[in-house]
């Protein structure tokens, strides 16, 4: 017998470690998934939606951070900090923890590169 597709029970919580706190997304219900993929197609389809059934980036985030979204919010975390972490939570969701993984792991756009180890330079001796 095949189990419940979306029995995740035994699935660790994804836990985002942002700014030296650890944000625990909640599962993200299937109904929230499946919203979210419907929204996508129709609009990919070039559907006219009716403003009621339109998604905003806040929806989006919503559907995938759930509380935690409010949480980010107030401890004052920027917009690209919390699309990455929509971004990840999408990942787990739709292609496994690896690929969640794999995602936040990806360096910031806006970031300055860092030099591969071997190209770092070694620290200056601040003996006199």
């Amino acid at each position: 017998m095949l189990t419940d597709y979306y029995d995740l029970d035994g699935v660790e919580p994804l836990i985002l470690p942002i700014r030296g706190k650890q944000y625990t997304i909640p599962t993200v219900p299937a109904a929230n998934v499946a919203r979210w993929k419907v929204y996508v197609a129709r609009v990919e389809a070039g559907d006219e939606l009716p403003a009621t059934e339109q998604l905003t980036n806040n929806d989006a985030y919503r559907l995938f951070l759930g509380t935690v979204l409010d949480e980010m919010r107030a401890d004052g975390l920027l917009d690209d900090v919390i699309v990455h972490a929509f971004r990840t939570v999408y990942a787990d969701v739709t292609l496994g923890r690896p690929a969640a993984e794999a995602v936040w792991s990806q360096p910031h756009p806006k970031a300055p590169a860092r030099p591969a180890p071997q190209d770092r330079k070694p620290k200056a001796s601040t003996r006199s």
